[in-house]
């Protein structure tokens, strides 16, 4: 979010540069033979297309992608999520409708400028109008909108001096209140008690090529040694598991194999070296039981 808030500062000044410097104007006037009728009908045309498209991608490879980002990015990537493509895809998508639907509302303002299409205000409030909503449903944003609305016209209307510090307040009380929008209110009533998780038992796995070799690898985190000149080998077709306490550098040394970290000395040769981050899922040891809280799994 903060990322988009930014993107969207810097165009704006760069558009105004440009007015400025080689237009030597600022803002344009559009006059279009168009009725209110007809702007009313392209964004009813454009709003079913915006929900057809969140409803395909919701069940879409993209869609879990997401999901599973939204609750941890780093577990994402290790359990095989291509985290910079999703959000990259997600974000021209989303990109795609919003300019669409500044296409549309354009004609009925007549004169728009950088201040007005890159409006830091107004973009805080479509975040606030989804969060009370709840960002994670494909509806909760529209719920947000509607009583929203209503209470910027409000605040506007009758404190316009103070209506940026009142908006805050509605931001921070809807976070503390109600962190998962209204949506999470009816589906924490709805959720189910939790089933017992099945026993599955573990089968041997052939791991075809290269077998893993540790030789003499070493990461410390400052003063503190994490892993100190460990070595071991892991042949092929055999489960091999690393047991001990509590910061004894277990998932330190899982980090080291996957790539997630870079050992101080020594050396990891194995075959999955040559893999992408987001391909070396296997050797992930996820420290919560429940990393996806947005997705129906268990874990051992």
């Amino acid at each position: 979010m903060i990322f988009t808030f930014g993107l969207s500062e810097l165009i704006r000044q760069l558009v105004t540069w440009y007015e400025i410097n080689v237009h030597r104007s600022v803002g344009r006037y559009i006059f279009l033979s168009i009725t209110q009728e007809h702007i009313y009908w392209q964004l009813l045309a454009l709003a079913a297309c915006v929900f057809l498209a969140g409803w395909l991608i919701a069940r879409s490879r993209l869609g879990r992608a997401l999901r599973v980002i939204g609750d941890d990015e780093t577990v994402a990537r290790h359990a095989g999520v291509d985290t910079t493509r999703a959000k990259l895809t997600m974000f021209a998508v989303s990109a795609l409708f919003m300019t669409l639907t500044g296409a549309v509302m354009a004609p009925r303002w007549t004169y728009i400028d950088p201040a007005i299409a890159f409006s830091p205000m107004l973009s805080f409030e479509v975040v606030i109008m989804a969060l009370l909503g709840g960002a994670a449903s494909l509806f909760g944003p529209v719920l947000g909108a509607v009583p929203l609305v209503l209470l910027f016209d409000v605040l506007t209307a009758n404190f316009p001096n103070y209506f940026s510090i009142l908006l805050g307040v509605v931001f921070v009380l809807i976070v503390y209140v109600l962190p998962r929008g209204v949506v999470g209110l009816f589906d924490a009533a709805q959720k189910p008690a939790p089933a017992s998780a099945p026993v599955i038992s573990a089968a041997p796995i052939t791991v075809g090529g290269a077998p893993l070799v540790i030789e003499g690898v070493r990461k410390a985190f400052g003063g503190l040694v994490a892993v100190d000149d460990l070595s071991f080998t892991v042949p092929r077709g055999e489960i091999v598991g690393l047991i001990g306490p509590n910061g004894s550098g277990k998932t330190t040394m899982l980090n080291l194999i996957s790539g997630a970290l870079t050992p101080d000395a020594g050396r990891s040769a194995s075959r999955i070296a040559i893999w992408p981050a987001c391909r070396r899922s296997a050797l992930r040891v996820l420290a919560s039981r429940a990393p996806f809280s947005s997705c129906a799994c268990w874990t051992p």
